[in-house]
Formats: structure tokens, C-alpha cells, sequence
């Protein structure tokens, strides 16, 4: 329960500061290769048809997934002039993501940065 209060807090402070936030329910799939049961939100589709339809409201595509899906995706939005970064996991980026994007970001670098900045306004 304390996870979903957090979420939702945090939800909440993006709205307030201009973001738009999109939620979508997770669902449970069984994997047999494990035997037991994976969350999963797939939102790739959702991402990839916002990205496009607003396309000429921006010039840097900001990606925050390190999904190989979005190649495809990334390809296109610098095929139209727009820079592309990718944030992620440095251990959860597709290789061919990385190298697709004009830039790359790690949310492990991003930390230390963070956090010295918690006490600021």
C-alpha cells in the first residue's frame, strides 16, 4: 500500500509541474520458464503513437526506456531532424538503442546529482 501512496505522491508533483502523466493498469503473465508469474505494463505502442502524433511540438525526443522496441522509433524521430536521448538502466538498454540515440543517459549517473540537490527548492 505504501508503494501505491509514493506512486501516486509522485504522479501528483509531475502534474504540478506541467507533466502529463499516463497510467495503465499491470497485468500478470505466467512465465513458464520460471513458473510463476511476471508483472507486465506494456506501454510501447501508447509511447510510440504519442511520440509520433505530437512530432512537430518538439525537438528532442526524451525516451526513458532501454527497450529494444523503440529502435524503430528513435530511427524515425532523427529521420525528422530531432534529437534523441535515451534514459535507462545501464543494464537494461539495448545495445542498438544506445548506439541509435544521438545521446544516452544513465539513471545510475544521475543519482549522486540528485541527491545533492535534494535540499534545493
Amino acid at each position: 500500500m505504501k508503494a501505491k501512496n509514493d506512486r501516486e505522491h509522485f504522479f501528483k508533483k509531475l502534474k504540478t509541474k506541467g507533466y502529463i502523466v499516463k497510467t495503465k493498469p499491470v497485468t500478470s503473465v505466467y512465465d513458464y520458464t520460471k513458473g510463476g508469474f511476471n508483472r507486465k505494463c506494456n506501454f510501447d505502442v501508447e509511447i510510440t503513437i504519442i511520440a509520433l502524433d505530437k512530432l512537430s511540438d518538439y525537438q528532442e525526443l526524451v525516451l526513458c526506456s532501454g527497450d529494444g522496441d523503440f529502435i524503430k522509433l528513435i530511427k524515425y524521430a532523427k529521420g525528422k531532424f530531432r534529437k534523441t536521448t535515451v534514459m535507462a538502466h545501464k543494464h537494461r538498454l539495448n545495445s542498438e538503442l544506445e548506439i541509435t540515440a544521438n545521446k544516452t543517459i544513465f539513471f545510475e549517473t544521475l543519482k549522486p546529482e540528485l541527491e545533492k540537490k535534494k535540499g534545493l527548492p
